[in-house]
C-alpha cells in the first residue's frame, strides 16, 4: 500500500471445465508492484480465455457429473436455512449440499404471510377475500443480536429501507413478527349481516339518456359502508366513499338508441363484506323533470337572525343527470351547485320571514322547482343557545328521521367546552344522542344530530358546557302524526 493506494503484486485466474484445470498468473518477475488498476480479471483473464478456447476447439462440450452424496435442497435466499411451509416461492432458491452438510435450521428471516386488514390477525374461512392482504415478516438481525453496536445498524436499516425492500417481493408493507391469533372480527354472524343494496334510480328496464345518468342506491348496512363501486356494462366507472353514495355515470353519445346496457352497484361495508344490485336500462329520450326535494330548511322552520345556515337539497334525474341546482332567497340567486351534495351557505338577515326557492335543471333542459317559507328569531344572547330544529310540539311521520340543529352564540363560542344532546322516549329512558367537544365547533356554531321517530312521542334537550359551567336548554317535544 503506497499513499493509501493498494498496488497489486499478483493477479490470478483459476478455472476449469470437467477435463482441464487452467491457472494463469500475471505479475512482474522482479517482484515489483503492478499498475494499481491491474487485477486478475483484466490481466490474467484474457490470457485464460484465449488459452481455454484454443484448447477446446476440437473437444466436445460436456457438463459436470454430480458426485455421489450431493443433494439439491430448497433454502431461504437470505439465510441459507430451510424455508417454512408458507414461505413464498420468490424467497426460495435451490442449492447443492453434501449430504452431511444439508441445513437443518428453519429460516425466520423473511416470510410473506396473509393478514386480515381489520383485525390484523390471521384470516379464517369467514374473512372476505377483499379483507386479506399480504405482508412481509422481516426478522432480520445481526450476527450478534445481543450486542447493541451490531444490532442497532441492522434495525435502523430495516426502518429506513424495509418497505422499499419488501416491495420487490410484491408486498407493500412489513411487520416484525407474525401474528398467532386468528381473525375474531369476521364471524358467521357478521357474514350474515353483509350490506343490502338496491338501485332506486334509474328504474330497472328504464330509459337513460346521454351524456350521463344519476345512479342512486338505497343501502342498509349494519357494519357501516366503506365504499360503493359503480359499473357500466361490467366496467368499473366510479367509486364513492361518502354518503349519500350516489354517482353520475357517463353515458357515451355514440350508444345506439334502443340499445340495452347493464348498470351494477356493489356496496362494500367496513368489514369488507359486499353485496351487489344490477339493473338493465335502454338508451332513449329524457323528457321528464328531475326529482327535487328541499332537505333544510323545511317549510315553517325557524332560524336565528344573523346566523349562517346551510341550505340543502336532494336532486337526481330518472333518465339523465343533474346539470345544475340554483338557490334563491326572496327571489335573489344566492348560489349554485353542479354536482352533489347540493348545498349553499347563507347568512340570514333581519327579516322575519324568508322564501327559499330551489331549481334543478337536467342535461336535457328539463327543470323542477321547490319552495318553502321559513321564519327567523332574534340572535341568541351571551350564555344562551337555541334549537333551530325541530320546533317544539312538531309532528312527524312514524319512523321518519328527525334532524336536530342547535346553535351557540358567537360570544359563547369563545369559551365553549362541549355540548350534549339528550333524547327521552315515552318509556322515560334518557339516552345521550350525541356529544360534542370544543374541537367540533365550527364557524356557524351549529351542531347537528338525528334520530328515528318511533310510534310515540320524544323529548329532546341539550346541555352546553361553557366557561366551567353547564346550562340546560328548553325541552323540545316531537309527536308522531296519526
Amino acid at each position: 500500500k503506497i499513499k493509501n493506494i493498494t498496488w497489486p503484486l499478483d493477479a490470478w485466474v483459476i478455472g476449469y471445465p470437467p477435463d482441464v484445470l487452467t491457472t494463469v498468473w500475471s505479475g512482474n518477475n522482479n517482484g515489483s508492484v503492478m499498475n494499481h488498476q491491474a487485477s486478475g480479471f483484466n490481466t490474467s483473464g484474457p490470457i485464460w480465455k484465449e488459452f481455454m478456447e484454443f484448447a477446446h476447439k476440437k473437444v466436445e462440450a460436456r457438463g459436470f457429473v454430480q458426485p455421489e452424496g450431493i443433494k439439491i435442497v430448497p433454502v431461504s435466499r437470505f439465510s441459507g436455512k430451510l424455508p417454512l411451509p408458507d414461505t413464498d416461492e420468490k424467497l426460495i432458491i435451490r442449492e447443492k449440499f453434501k449430504s452431511e452438510f444439508v441445513p437443518t435450521e428453519i429460516d425466520g428471516a423473511l416470510r410473506i404471510i396473509e393478514i386480515d386488514k381489520v383485525s390484523n390477525k390471521l384470516p379464517t374461512d369467514h374473512t372476505p377475500i377483499e379483507a386479506i392482504e399480504k405482508k412481509a415478516v422481516l426478522n432480520f438481525h445481526s450476527y450478534y443480536p445481543e450486542n447493541e453496536d451490531w444490532e442497532r445498524p441492522v434495525q435502523e436499516w430495516i426502518n429506513e429501507n424495509g418497505r422499499e425492500f419488501v416491495v420487490k417481493f410484491g408486498v407493500e408493507s412489513f411487520i416484525s413478527s407474525a401474528p398467532t391469533e386468528k381473525d375474531d372480527i369476521h364471524t358467521k354472524e357478521k357474514a350474515d349481516q353483509r350490506p343490502e343494496i338496491i338501485i332506486e334510480n334509474p328504474r330497472n328496464y328504464g330509459i337513460i339518456t346521454p351524456p350521463s345518468i344519476d345512479v342512486v342506491p338505497n343501502i342498509k348496512a349494519i357494519n357501516g359502508i366503506q365504499k360503493v363501486e359503480f359499473y357500466f356494462d361490467n366496467e368499473l366507472v366510479d367509486e364513492v366513499y361518502r354518503y349519500p353514495y350516489k354517482s353520475t355515470i357517463k353515458v357515451s353519445p355514440s350508444l345506439k338508441k334502443g340499445s340495452t346496457h347493464l348498470i351494477k352497484a356493489i356496496a362494500v361495508d367496513k368489514l369488507y363484506y359486499s353485496s351487489a344490485s344490477s339493473i338493465e336500462v335502454k338508451i332513449g329520450k329524457d323528457d321528464t323533470p328531475p326529482n327535487l326535494s328541499i332537505v333544510y330548511p323545511k317549510e315553517g322552520d325557524t332560524v336565528e337572525r344573523g346566523s349562517v345556515i346551510s341550505i340543502k337539497a336532494d336532486a337526481f334525474d330518472e333518465r339523465g343527470s343533474i346539470k345544475r341546482v340554483d338557490f334563491y332567497i326572496n327571489g335573489q340567486r344566492i348560489g349554485a351547485k353542479t354536482e352533489a351534495p347540493f348545498y349553499t351557505n347563507h347568512k340570514i338577515g333581519n327579516d322575519s320571514r324568508y322564501t327559499l326557492k330551489i331549481e334543478a335543471v337536467d342535461n336535457q333542459g328539463n327543470m323542477s322547482e321547490k319552495k318553502v317559507t321559513f321564519k327567523t328569531r332574534s340572535t341568541i344572547n351571551r350564555n344562551n343557545f337555541s334549537f333551530l330544529a325541530p320546533t317544539n310540539n312538531q309532528k312527524v311521520v312514524k319512523n321518519e328521521n328527525v334532524t336536530i340543529k342547535i346553535q351557540v352564540s358567537d360570544e359563547m363560542k369563545k369559551d365553549f367546552e362541549g355540548l350534549d344532546i339528550y333524547l327521552t322516549k315515552d318509556n322515560g329512558k334518557k339516552v345521550i344522542l350525541a356529544d360534542f367537544t370544543e374541537s367540533d365547533i365550527g364557524d356557524s356554531g351549529i351542531f347537528s344530530a338525528s334520530f328515528n321517530q318511533g310510534e310515540y312521542s320524544s323529548e329532546i334537550f341539550a346541555k352546553v358546557h361553557y366557561a366551567g359551567k353547564s346550562f340546560n336548554s328548553e325541552k323540545i317535544s316531537v309527536f308522531t302524526q296519526n
